[in-house]
């Protein structure tokens, strides 16, 4: 049992659930703090600011993070080298583009904008999106070589940071002291990156043009798949800020934090399935991708089953926790997104599977028709009602389109069956829990 133990602490899995887990817990440690020491509107507007910095952020992400992982995967440490040392210089460059971007926006904005967290954003992100470099590269990095004990570490680090400031400043708490504890964190954590020597900084002088080359015509399609991602997300709550107010954002955001408890596993295991599938394809080993999505998306999508018959029994009690009694009101939201929560799974796993298989521009069509649908949706039952619960309702017509297109598409390019998803997926949990049960059994004599 004991040896069962450490063999399952040691599982990438159970690091990379671990790390989401422990960044996540303490996320919605300060969520709670903030929504209840915060008035709704300037609680709204920080909302608003975390909206806009997480969009732009992954456009940065989503040029240099899948990239980086599909090319180190499986390559050896000379050319390893190569993409890292661009991937630095690909990122700096980025990183300039983008702060030079904000702040002549910052000027524009200045003169037509009041709503505080747009403004803030524009004011703030040319300085967090400097800081923050460190950090981000390491995480992406520590991804692509399987090391997520480490990534544990600094996703802790970055929101116990975040949080102990929060706490210290909580009697004269505001949104500027907020937002300047927010970037605080990320410098402190882009200093540990840089002294546990985790960035592969010191690599740049590897960097080959024909490399970067290759990173960039493969990062468009993945930004903007990653960008169109992040506005599914939070496409609702831009429109419910643009169309409604500041309060019913606030009011939104309650069950779409509370819905991370649905996302953390999920967003975990595919963090461990893209470098995994992507050292499947380089070894030339095509029929191992197939087999992995129908197991992995068909078990995730069973294990999600008693989350979501949980989620929507105690939605009541789980909102009044996080947001207290004030935003009772958004238990039957919260229902929704756990209704829609079984369509992730097959939806994320085909999306990973178009990126490993070099099709990502048919990854980021599916994610632009999705966002599409969305988009189009939330502004007609707004328009229609006026009221934030029918946005929810949309997501479910959204995450149905997203996974009829990945399963069309997928289709294309690897061999697998509609019932083996489930299928292979009863099967992989079964084979999962009599391990379990096997180790923790008391020996007979």
């Amino acid at each position: 049992m004991k040896r069962f133990l450490a063999k399952v602490v040691k599982n990438n899995n159970f690091l990379s659930l671990g790390g989401n887990i422990a960044a996540s817990g303490l996320g919605f440690i300060s969520f709670a703090i903030l929504v209840r020491y915060l008035d709704k509107d300037v609680f709204g507007n920080w909302i608003l600011f975390l909206t806009l910095t997480t969009l732009v952020e992954m456009m940065r992400t989503g040029l240099l993070q899948t990239g980086l992982i599909k090319f180190l995967s499986g390559k050896d440490s000379e050319e390893q080298k190569v993409v890292v040392g661009t991937g630095w210089v690909f990122a700096l460059l980025t990183t300039l583009a983008g702060a030079l971007i904000c702040l002549v926006l910052y000027i524009i904005a200045s003169y037509s904008i009041r709503t505080q967290g747009v403004l803030l954003f524009f004011k703030w992100y040319p300085v967090l999106i400097l800081v923050s470099l460190p950090f981000n590269f390491a995480a992406w990095y520590l991804q692509a070589r399987m090391r997520f004990q480490h990534l544990l570490f600094i996703r802790s680090i970055i929101l116990f940071c975040f949080v102990s400031c929060i706490l210290f400043f909580l009697n004269r708490l505001s949104l500027e002291l907020v937002v300047f504890s927010y970037i605080g964190s990320q410098v402190v954590c882009s200093i540990v990156c840089l002294l546990c020597r985790w960035t592969g900084i010191s690599l740049i002088l590897h960097a080959r043009r024909s490399c970067l080359a290759s990173l960039f015509n493969f990062g468009k399609y993945s930004m903007g798949t990653m960008l169109g991602a992040n506005l599914l997300r939070n496409s609702d709550t831009l429109i419910i800020g643009a169309l409604i107010n500041a309060e019913a954002v606030a009011l939104y955001s309650v069950p779409l934090k509370l819905f991370e408890i649905v996302e953390i596993p999920l967003r975990s295991f595919v963090a461990t399935a893209l470098p995994l599938m992507s050292s499947f394809l380089n070894s030339g080993e095509k029929s191992k991708v197939s087999d992995f999505f129908e197991r992995t998306s068909g078990a995730f999508t069973l294990i999600l089953i008693p989350f979501v018959i949980l989620s929507i029994l105690f939605a009541d009690p789980l909102v009044r926790i996080l947001g207290g009694e004030g935003y009772g009101a958004a238990a039957n939201i919260f229902r929704v997104f756990a209704i829609f929560a079984l369509f992730m799974p097959i939806d994320r796993y085909s999306g990973v599977a178009l990126d490993i298989l070099n099709k990502p521009s048919l990854n980021f069509l599916k994610v632009i028709l999705m966002l599409t649908v969305n988009i189009a949706g939330d502004v007609l039952v707004i328009k229609l009602t006026g009221k934030v619960f029918p946005v929810a309702v949309v997501s479910i017509i959204t995450f149905t389109t997203g996974v009829f297109l990945g399963m069309v598409f997928l289709r294309k390019y690897i061999d697998f069956s509609y019932r083996n998803i489930l299928y292979k997926g009863a099967g992989e949990l079964k084979l999962y829990l009599a391990k379990i049960l096997n180790k923790i059994k008391p020996a007979t004599h």
